[in-house]
């Protein structure tokens, strides 16, 4: 019987050789940028770059016993709660985030942002990403479609302004 160790270590053996790599998740926290750096120190040879930015999913009601119009669930989860936080206009890097080495950013050409909101950590890694990305060629950034305008603009020119090469097209879709 195979043990799931090796199915991992059989995976891992393939990612100097990945050419295209979509990964789909919620980005909720700078450990989880790390940790997307780390993989992709693993990908050297890495040409195209998707990342599905997904929402965290609201909790699910509690039905063993408890009535789901009780007080006892005081937990509210909004959209405009990201959209709050995303308006801090500061993105910070940490600093073990800018020094890292990431090989296949030097040698990226296309990268997606699917479902780009703008959140605190969602800006945190599309910054380290744009930065690094010294041959990156095409940028694709899918924003939701709830977005305002202003909203848009700004999130644009933050992206804009962030790219190590000023001749990396940018295409946005609302």
């Amino acid at each position: 019987m195979a043990s799931p160790g090796g199915a991992i270590a059989r995976a891992l053996h393939h990612l100097p050789h990945l050419r295209q790599l979509a990964l789909k998740g919620v980005i909720k926290d700078d450990r989880t940028v790390r940790s997307i750096s780390t993989l992709l120190r693993s990908t050297p040879g890495l040409d195209v770059l998707t990342l599905s930015l997904v929402r965290p999913q609201k909790p699910k009601p509690y039905y063993l016993g408890i009535d789901s119009d009780d007080d006892e669930d005081d937990y509210s989860y909004s959209d405009d709660d990201d959209a709050a936080a995303a308006l801090d206009t500061r993105v910070r890097l940490p600093p073990a985030l800018w020094e890292a080495q990431v090989e296949c950013l030097q040698r990226l050409r296309k990268m997606k942002l699917l479902n780009y909101k703008g959140t605190p950590c969602e800006r945190m890694l599309a910054r380290f990403l744009l930065s690094k990305a010294s041959a990156l060629q095409q940028l694709e950034v899918t924003l939701p479609a709830k977005t305002a305008k202003d909203r848009v603009k700004k999130l644009t020119d933050e992206l804009r302004f962030w790219r190590a090469d000023n001749r990396t097209r940018l295409l946005y879709f609302v």
